[in-house]
């Protein structure tokens, strides 16, 4: 929360001056601190010190009360400058920003200035993965594959009616490595296996095809299996 400017702390003043009894600085009426604490969006003890702050000065002879800010103008942590900062993270090879540690190392910050980076959108996380490399020829036969589907005469994409795609999936039974949450030292339960090779798995194949139809929109088929 940004603090309270000196405007903003006369009008504290003014509306506790309004909740007191009649007129008096010690006859404050109950709750009025945690009313004005829910309006100017502050704790009901910054109130109470204001007011005290206003009495005070108030008692020493100070015509009006003093509660100005006694917070410098350039005081603070000093912000930081997201572009410079984000010429420092561009500076470091890509190789090692892997990491948000090994990227604030690299560029001589914090993780946590990196961390706001991210929530604020000025670092986006990426995933890269492993693509085949295609040759030409693998590229000759991926367009010749893709344009047996397009009827010559028409310039039709085929509706594949007589295509069935195939698809499968492994499961294991067990994987290698497993974490578990224990309290009082108590040892994880004993798992063995002739080796990792030899986990049990079990196969899922699927086939998919369109749906057929008559001529009278009658549906045949169109399972998965």
């Amino acid at each position: 929360m940004p603090n309270l400017d000196d405007r903003t702390r006369r009008a504290i003043v003014s509306d506790i001056l309004l909740c007191t009894r009649d007129g008096q600085v010690d006859r404050v009426r109950f709750g009025t601190f945690a009313k004005l604490g829910r309006k100017y969006e502050c704790n009901k003890r910054t109130i109470a010190r204001i007011w005290k702050r206003y009495k005070a000065s108030v008692a020493a002879g100070h015509v009006g009360g003093d509660v100005s800010s006694r917070i410098k103008g350039n005081s603070g942590r000093r912000g930081f400058d997201r572009a410079e900062v984000a010429a420092k993270v561009k500076a470091v090879p890509i190789q090692e920003r892997r990491t948000i540690a090994a990227t604030a190392k690299a560029a001589g910050v914090s993780t946590g200035l990196l961390q706001r980076l991210l929530q604020e959108n000025v670092m986006k996380r990426v995933t890269s993965t492993i693509k085949p490399a295609l040759t030409p020829a693998n590229m000759t036969t991926r367009i010749e594959h893709v344009l047996a589907f397009i009827d010559e005469r028409t310039c039709m994409f085929e509706p594949m009616y007589d295509v069935v795609h195939v698809d499968e999936k492994w499961f294991y039974e067990a994987v290698d490595k497993n974490t578990y949450y224990t309290v009082e030292n108590k040892e994880p339960p004993p798992r063995h296996r002739r080796s990792k090779r030899f986990i049990q798995k079990t196969m899922f194949l699927a086939a998919v095809a369109r749906p057929r139809y008559l001529s009278f929109l009658i549906f045949i088929y169109g399972c998965t299996y």
